[in-house]
């Protein structure tokens, strides 16, 4: 008799995976951060006293235990920067998450507060490393951590709020005496978070994409005007600046459709998956240039949602053709069966692949498992593939060797 699968750990399942250059960023990081941090934190206690939402939350806490929750996070970054010892500093960040959800925060209000963390720490960088190439090392471990913590307390505070939700939902199973009144107030509520989520998306799109722009414009500018009057390494730097904001806003394109996944309203119609993927190849083709080979087979129809299902197939062919795009002879080969009334559908290729015991961090935001160098990407794209799965109640997994190729499943019942 087979025992009950043990329950996923969802600390284990946030612990990053670094490459030595991101860790060596970090550790420069956080070695100026440490020697600072007493007046780090006496800036940001001073300017944040007065926020609307922290500020209130700073005055409350006694000095004696806002040391001692300072001194804790010190000490847990420290072990997971230094040591690599991830868990127990993600479960303080997965709890600050949680509690963050329960008091009723705006998420926004968190990723505002990171924003000026940023900026209170980046002069004792400066301090610290003057021009030196160590400061845009520390600079870049720095960016990386805070967004690797922001992730943490982000999905544990998603998470909470949809416990919170279920909960409530739960509740008003059992109360059928109050079954109207409770229905109301769950809407409301809803409607509340969707208002809260419309504003973030609306703070991504337009508040971040202007400073991009401008990040953008003045170094082509630079590039345009200064030229002559620049070195190589000048020239360089540029470039990198530009192609990092180019990059931001691919992210931030990934990160509002992925958001906006678990609101879309689905429109189940009976999907011709060939047609459908042919689609997918002619666009490819038109935005990647490429060299695999990809062979189809006839594929099952399906009853989905089509625009969904049309962005998880261009995410899973595109994925194949980026990770055997350094193979001598690329293959991607696309398929379909149907088991048990559940059809499954196939995208193989013969790529980097993966080791399966990382199989885990597959489909979270900023999960990747190849260096950004190896091959680009922003590490959403499989996370939404995993919702758009969800939201139809299928199942998507993976199978895959090291250096031998993967290849990618999803199922969905056709009801």
């Amino acid at each position: 008799m087979d025992s009950a699968p043990e329950k996923e750990d969802p600390v284990r399942k946030l612990i990053p995976v670094l490459s030595e250059e991101e860790k060596k960023d970090m550790l420069a990081y956080f070695t100026a951060y440490e020697k600072y941090e007493a007046e780090i934190s006496r800036i940001a206690l001073e300017e944040l006293k007065d926020h609307p939402v922290f500020g209130k939350l700073i005055r409350d806490i006694p000095p004696e235990v806002s040391a001692e929750q300072n001194r804790l996070t010190r000490e847990l970054q420290k072990d997971a920067i230094y040591n690599n010892n991830w868990y127990p500093y993600i479960a303080y960040q997965i709890q600050q998450g949680s509690v963050y959800a329960k008091m009723g925060f705006d998420f926004k209000v968190w990723y505002e507060v990171i924003g000026l963390a940023r900026t209170y720490i980046k002069p004792y960088l400066q301090k610290e490393y003057g021009n030196s190439p160590e400061l845009f090392s520390a600079l870049n471990g720095m960016g990386h951590f805070m967004d690797i913590a922001m992730g943490i307390v982000g999905e544990a505070y998603m998470q909470t709020k949809e416990e919170i939700i279920r909960q409530d939902r739960e509740k008003i199973k059992k109360l059928n005496d109050t079954l109207e009144r409770k229905v109301k107030e769950r809407t409301a509520e809803l409607e509340t978070l969707n208002k809260e989520l419309d504003a973030f998306s609306y703070s991504v799109s337009h508040d971040l994409r202007a400073p991009l722009r401008a990040v953008n414009g003045y170094a082509e500018i630079l590039s345009e005007d200064y030229e002559s009057k620049l070195d190589d390494e000048g020239k360089r730097i540029i470039q990198a600046i530009r192609y990092n904001a180019v990059k931001m806003g691919t992210l931030i394109d990934d990160l509002l459709a992925f958001s906006r996944l678990g609101r879309k309203e689905l429109n189940k119609t009976d999907i011709d998956m060939n047609d459908l993927t042919e689609a997918v190849l002619r666009d490819l083709l038109k935005s990647v240039s490429h060299k695999a080979e990809i062979k189809m087979s006839p594929l099952h129809h399906l009853q989905a949602d089509y625009g969904l299902i049309y962005q998880l197939m261009y995410n899973l062919v595109s994925n194949a053709v980026k990770y055997s795009s350094k193979k001598e002879k690329p293959l991607v080969e696309i398929s379909s069966e149907e088991k048990n009334g559940e059809i499954i559908f196939s995208v193989k290729d013969n790529g980097a692949g993966f080791d399966m015991q990382y199989a885990d961090k597959l489909f979270g935001v900023f999960q990747r498992l190849h260096s950004q160098q190896e091959f680009e990407g922003t590490g959403v794209g499989l996370a939404i593939v995993q919702r758009i799965i969800a939201r139809h109640n299928g199942r998507v997994w993976a199978n895959a060797k090291v250096d031998k190729g993967a290849t990618f499943n999803f199922s969905i019942t056709n009801k």
